[in-house]
């Protein structure tokens, strides 16, 4: 999972396993760095530790309602969780909870896991969810539980051109390109591809 980091869009979180680490991000070179890390969750993130997520972070949405919020997926479950940038005050909001009890729209998409998310370029009340093969776009009404389907479920291959063509049948992990609101670097397995988004 990675998410770019709120007080700085040119540094992202990058989670792995039960680890994680800040990477300076230049986009368009090979010339991104470690900011710190790679540190163990359990003794840097108090709040994912007490949500049971110190094994690992499948998934990041930020708030479009507030940038120090985020949702954080792990397995089936869910915490929408205030990250406190650069320090160890992060803490729970809501959660951890059940991802298909608390979110109608990925109920009925049945993803009662997530792989990645991206937040829509386009509109920042949508995002779109990956799970498995299958993606969905959806509004998410932070706060409420009246979150809905805008498009979707349907098969990532069969809906995006780009990933087809790169032979990405599943997506790992998305980060937004700090340059450019119209491109995210897709994660998939040992590869990566830049893509230019096309909302709808």
């Amino acid at each position: 999972a990675c998410v770019r980091d709120p007080s700085n869009s040119n540094r992202a979180y990058f989670f792995c396993g039960n680890r994680y680490a800040v990477i300076n991000v230049n986009p368009g070179t090979t010339g991104d760095t470690i900011a710190w890390g790679p540190k163990d969750l359990v003794n840097n993130w108090p709040s994912l530790w007490k949500a049971g997520f110190s094994g690992g972070v499948d998934a990041v949405l930020p708030n479009p309602k507030n940038a120090q919020e985020m949702y954080f997926f792990s397995g089936v479950n869910y915490a929408l969780i205030n990250i406190a940038p650069g320090t160890t005050d992060d803490y729970i909001i809501n959660g951890p909870k059940k991802i298909v009890d608390e979110w109608p729209s990925l109920k009925k998409a049945g993803f009662s896991k997530i792989d990645a998310v991206l937040p829509n370029p386009a509109n920042s009340d949508e995002a779109y969810f990956f799970s498995g093969s299958q993606y969905a776009l959806i509004n998410i009404k932070p706060g409420t539980n009246s979150d809905y389907i805008v498009n979707g479920p349907k098969p990532i291959l069969d809906n995006w051109p780009s990933l087809k063509k790169a032979g990405f049948g599943r997506v790992d992990t998305i980060l937004p390109n700090p340059a450019s609101k119209d491109e995210a670097y897709f994660f998939s397995g040992t590869q990566y591809a830049l893509i230019n988004i096309k909302p709808g």
